[in-house]
């Protein structure tokens, strides 16, 4: 509802495009009055309903072309546009440039800010701050900044309008060095898209959703955190450029030593530049030779989630969420590997298999990770993509999959999965056709069919309430009747993740088991991996 309060606009989902994950939805204005209602929109591609807003004046409501298809007619050369309907006639105008990326930034969250005067909207397309003009209908570019990755525009938490200072003349935004390893807040002039850095650090910023910013006192809020320190909300000083904590989620983990993280780069096969976060233990010494767990999850080539592994450097854990908090492993003797895992239509096991294991040679080669002790994780889609490892190599010695709601059977699940068959076209699943179209590219990412070449054990963790388990139950059964050392553990109560505090702490214990048993590894009294007596290993006994 607009600040006059007078309309309320909504969006209803219509439904998807065939052949891909592409969410319709209808944008709709109703006079809370009078009861009228006016479509404004329909079958407009919109990623969640909600990336859209309301002009300060009330007068008109603006959207992005978002999701899936919108992005891959971007790529295609259709150029990104603003769409600004008017309230009282429901005239769409649309706002473009020939040579403009999509400016749905992927995240499905961030919608149009404009300026006070309802003049100038903002968006990101490609880690660019880009502003569309609807006196002139124009779109520009508004500033780039070298090596770096916008990710968020600065607005408040329930404003239509992007904050600003200095009497509406400075934006701020937060990047992303593209290298991974850095987050920054960075001023940007209105008029001349100059931009200056006003603070970086090896931290991760939050997303939009943790943002906001105070006019009364001239701060923005964020939420930061690293290696050492969980999610805390910080403020910074736009006037003095000071950054100040102001909050501390976990005042005890202050008491504990945790491990360190650092960025590990190589080439593929094919020389293509790849890198991801390697998780150390504490205390940690040159040259020690680790039992190495590599965390496992693909995306499409180009895209934000294709660089999943190098981003989490200096998120803490690697990865969100305390059933995937990695320094459970690392506090306990393990290295953690999370590698970029890029992929191309119609390959998406050959591609993660040959990203994580070049990363994993890597490793090796830079002499963090023992050889014989290596083990692999992955959770929802990079449960399937680490399936489809240990159908091709033996090099891993343990397997643990979470949430594998894929089924093995890429036939069967475009036919009667969860997901529907354009999961599989144009989406994540990243066939690029139908079954028909493409039998072989089916056959070859279904790990079912290699079941019988598998020699790694395998745990899976699964959440009751995670869809009908089906996949889950189809890999066990199926690995149980080839004689293959699995075991299959279902949560009560769970959904997709893992998130209740006693199934928290029992799947963590069994994992643990899983991987010190399997890794030929024993478990000293406070919990720490050592190397049996006798054997040779490069780790020093805790």
């Amino acid at each position: 509802r607009p600040p006059d309060g007078r309309n309320v606009a909504y969006t209803v989902l219509k439904g998807f495009e065939p052949a891909s994950q592409q969410s319709n939805f209808d944008v709709i204005v109703h006079d809370v009055a009078t009861g009228w209602t006016r479509t404004l929109g329909t079958n407009v591609r919109l990623r969640y309903g909600i990336e859209w807003s309301w002009s300060p004046d009330n007068r008109h409501v603006a959207w992005f072309p978002a999701g899936s298809s919108a992005r891959a007619a971007a790529a295609a050369g259709e150029p990104g546009r603003l769409m600004v309907a008017s309230i009282a006639d429901g005239h769409v105008t649309e706002i473009g440039e020939a040579h403009a990326p999509s400016l749905d930034p992927g995240s499905g969250y961030l919608r149009p800010l404009w300026d006070s005067a309802g003049e100038r909207v903002y968006g990101v397309g490609d880690g660019d701050l880009w502003e569309a003009s609807l006196s002139t209908g124009s779109l520009r570019r508004l500033t780039d900044i070298p090596g770096w990755q916008i990710s968020v525009i600065v607005a408040g938490s329930h404003d239509e309008t992007a904050w600003t200072t200095n009497e509406g003349r400075t934006l701020w935004v937060i990047a992303r060095d593209e290298g991974g390893g850095e987050s920054g807040i960075f001023a940007v002039d209105r008029m001349s898209g100059a931009s200056r850095a006003a603070l970086t650090e090896r931290k991760w910023y939050s997303g939009i959703l943790n943002v906001d910013g105070s006019t009364g006192t001239g701060e923005l809020a964020f939420v930061s955190t690293d290696q050492k320190h969980l999610r805390d909300i910080w403020t910074f000083d736009t006037r003095t450029g000071a950054p100040s904590q102001r909050s501390r989620i976990n005042p005890g983990l202050q008491r504990y030593e945790l491990g360190s993280a650092r960025l590990i780069e190589w080439q593929s096969r094919d020389d293509e530049p790849l890198a991801g976060s390697l998780l150390l233990p504490p205390g940690y010494r040159e040259g020690e030779r680790l039992p190495l767990v590599v965390w496992v999850y693909g995306g499409v080539r180009g895209s934000r989630y294709s660089r999943r592994g190098s981003d989490a450097v200096n998120r803490f854990g690697l990865v969100s969420g305390a059933a995937f908090n990695m320094h459970v492993l690392a506090t306990r003797g393990y290295a953690v590997f999370f590698p970029d895992a890029p992929i191309r239509v119609g390959s998406p096991i050959t591609d993660v298999m040959e990203s994580v294991m070049t990363g994993v040679d890597a490793v090796i080669e830079q002499g963090y990770a023992d050889p014989e002790r290596l083990a692999l994780m992955g959770q929802s889609y990079g449960a399937y993509n680490v399936l489809g490892i240990v159908t091709r190599t033996d090099r891993f010695k343990a397997a643990v999959l979470t949430a594998a709601v894929t089924h093995p059977d890429l036939f069967a699940a475009y036919l009667g999965g969860r997901e529907r068959p354009g999961y599989y076209e144009q989406g994540q699943g990243n066939m690029g056709g139908s079954i028909w179209e493409f039998p072989e590219r089916y056959r070859e990412n279904s790990p079912l069919f290699a079941f019988d070449r598998i020699d790694t054990p395998i745990l899976i963790g699964q959440g009751e309430l995670d869809g009908d388990l089906v996949p889950s139950e189809a890999i066990f059964r199926a690995l149980e009747r080839l004689q293959k050392p699995v075991e299959h553990r279902v949560y009560r109560g769970e959904s997709h993740v893992i998130t209740q505090r006693a199934n928290v702490i029992d799947f963590w214990e069994r994992r643990l088991e899983f991987l010190a048993e399997h890794l030929s590894l024993a478990i000293g009294e406070r919990g720490a991996v050592r190397y049996p007596a006798g054997s040779r290993g490069g780790m020093v006994p805790p």
